[in-house]
């Protein structure tokens, strides 16, 4: 582990796909570098866990508990939970509650531009977490999972400077060259 600063617990939103294991992996090697536990959350969209069939629980818990030893192979202390609720509701609610330092999903949103691919879950996230959010693009599961360039939007309050250090954080042990972008973006008044 470094001494960087202010990532002691990553929380990752998975819905089992591709996307979120890729997340999950770029996740397990944050939570390595800084010493951080980690924490998985799924969120079912169904009714209150009483009404939602054991199978489903059941088969929830099973997907959960692969990924959980997956995480402990690499030698990392995790916890994982499930509860009923939309995704992006689920998932800032844990965050708070468990009071983690990063968060982290995996994106795959269906748009006809190919840059703006965030997702519905990842934007809401985004919007409503009280902690860092790190969206992991899709791309070929071969590709390399390094973080060398972030892009940090700001708008100068105490929250974008948490993410601006937590960004820090992330790219202290990243390979060379790396890069951190900070946007501000504002509309102009107009009379």
């Amino acid at each position: 582990p470094t001494d960087a600063p202010g990532i002691d617990h990553v929380l990752v939103g998975t819905d089992f796909s591709d996307h979120a294991v890729r997340a999950l992996d770029l996740a397990i090697e944050i939570a390595r570098l800084h010493g951080a536990r980690l924490t998985l959350v799924h969120a079912v969209e169904a009714a209150p866990l009483t009404g939602t069939s054991l199978e489903l629980q059941e088969t929830v818990q099973e997907s959960l508990d692969e990924l959980a030893t997956r995480v402990r192979g690499a030698g990392l202390e995790v916890e994982s939970t499930f509860r009923a609720g939309r995704p992006w509701e689920v998932i800032t609610a844990a965050a708070t509650e468990l009071r983690a330092d990063l968060l982290v999903l995996g994106t795959r949103g269906r748009t006809p531009y190919p840059r703006l691919r965030l997702g519905r879950t990842a934007d809401r996230v985004i919007r409503l977490a009280s902690a860092p959010v790190l969206s992991v693009p899709p791309a070929p599961l071969t590709a390399a999972l390094t973080v060398e360039r972030l892009l940090v939007p700001t708008d100068f309050s105490a929250g974008a400077t948490r993410a601006t250090v937590a960004a820090m954080s992330l790219l202290r042990g990243a390979p060379r060259p790396r890069r951190l972008v900070l946007l501000h973006a504002w509309q102009p008044f107009v009379e």
